[in-house]
């Protein structure tokens, strides 16, 4: 059985292995002002496309936290990251 832990401060990107980033939206959910600062007005103009307020939410966060994420590993503001 595979047990899950938390990643190291210092983290990189590696060819020998992959991170897996397990998100709690509904906890998140809480501070989706915060995320939504991260997200550019194309980001922002798609989540409000969503019909389900909650699907909206989603994305928000896990677009935000995608960004966070990179932004930290390149050591660059998760605004400038580049997301097609």
């Amino acid at each position: 059985m595979k047990v899950w832990r938390k990643t190291s401060p210092q983290l990189e990107f590696s060819k020998d292995y992959i991170d897996i980033w397990l998100i709690d939206l509904a906890e998140e959910e809480n501070d989706i002002f915060n995320h939504q600062r991260y997200l550019s007005p194309d980001e922002l103009t798609r989540a409000s496309k969503y019909l389900s307020g909650k699907k909206s939410r989603e994305f928000i966060i896990t677009r935000s936290s995608l960004r966070n994420i990179i932004g930290y590993v390149l050591k660059t503001d998760p605004r400038q990251v580049g997301i097609a």
